[in-house]
C-alpha cells in the first residue's frame, strides 16, 4: 500500500492548510504538505 512511481490516484482533499488526502487504488491515503510537494505528476 501507498504511492509508487507509475501508480494512478485522485486528490480528495488539497485545502490550503492541513494535510492532502489522496485516494489509491480505493484506499484513502493522507500525507503532509511537504510530502505532496515533491509529487511529480504527468500525462
Amino acid at each position: 500500500m501507498g504511492l509508487l512511481p507509475g501508480s494512478c490516484f485522485e486528490v480528495v482533499k488539497n485545502r490550503g492548510d492541513g494535510p492532502v488526502v489522496l485516494c489509491v487504488k480505493g484506499t484513502r491515503l493522507i500525507i503532509g504538505r511537504g510530502m505532496s510537494e515533491k509529487i511529480m505528476v504527468s500525462s
